[in-house]
């Protein structure tokens, strides 16, 4: 077993990289409900994050200065859909041509 500071540590720099990398919003979200008492496979499925983000560097966000893009907003609703504690979660995402600028979603 992995020593839990380590696993926190890491996933708090991932939290942090959220910010930039949307992508990484749901997964990080995941590993980061095993914080207090971190296991064998939330420890691996970080493993797997930091990989994906080793191999995705070069990717970004593109916006063009003088090209007309459309905006584009978009909303649901999982109702009580998470089978551990039965909490729904709903959540929103605007983008402006194919570049998300603002999302949201919450327990």
């Amino acid at each position: 077993m992995r020593p839990p500071t380590r696993y926190r540590q890491i996933v708090r720099s991932l939290i942090y990289l959220t910010i930039t990398r949307s992508d990484l919003s749901y997964p990080v979200g995941l590993i980061n409900q095993f914080m207090a008492r971190p296991s064998e496979g939330p420890f691996q499925c970080t493993q797997r994050i930091l990989w994906y983000v080793s191999g995705t560097r070069d990717q970004g966000l593109l916006y063009r200065v003088g090209v007309a893009e459309q905006l584009a907003g978009y909303e649901d609703v999982d109702w009580a859909g998470n089978a551990t504690n039965r909490q729904s979660t709903p959540g929103f995402v605007f983008s402006l041509g194919h570049a998300m600028i603002a999302w949201s979603s919450k327990k």
